[in-house]
């Protein structure tokens, strides 16, 4: 019965041990261990994984085709930005946009931030301000030709009466 017993314990697994781990960790090859782990881990590092990160870096992946070839097209993204506040506002000779009142902001490459406000007159002839915020982007399009509307694509509008 005694060599039973002897000979199910020696059977089972080293790491199922609960002493293989205090063993090793008395073991006088520890410290080499120790060290040959966190050299192996320096070397992936420096050999694998940083030249991948930078080479993904480096790449096209997370660039954006230029589509302004430098240009600034503030101007031209104040004015489509007039042009879908009026389609969404409607009648065009009830409203009035103020000259010189936008500022704009050049988002990322063809995106822009326009704010302004516009004037509208109702039935009655009363005056409403309305504030907007556009959020316009410059596609380029087949022709290229930034005046063209098609060329632009309204991505967010906020209206609000002031």
């Amino acid at each position: 019965m005694i060599t039973e017993t002897l000979i199910k314990v020696s059977e089972r697994p080293a790491m199922s041990n609960p002493g293989f781990l205090s063993k090793l960790l008395e073991s006088r090859y520890s410290g080499f261990l120790l060290v040959a782990f966190v050299i192996g881990l320096y070397i992936l590092q420096t050999k694998v994984i940083s030249p991948f990160v930078e080479t993904v870096a480096s790449s096209n992946v997370f660039q954006e085709e230029a589509v302004l070839d430098g240009k600034d097209l503030s101007q031209m993204a104040a004015l489509h930005c007039n042009h879908f506040v009026q389609d969404r506002l409607g009648a065009s000779d009830t409203i009035e946009f103020m000259d010189g009142g936008h500022r704009v902001w050049q988002l990322s490459n063809g995106r822009y931030l326009v704010s302004s406000h516009v004037v509208e007159r109702d039935a009655s002839g009363r005056r409403k301000n309305i504030a907007f915020a556009c959020n316009i982007h410059y596609t380029g399009g087949v022709e290229g030709d930034d005046t063209l509307q098609s060329n632009w694509s309204l991505e967010g509008l906020e209206l609000n009466q002031t």
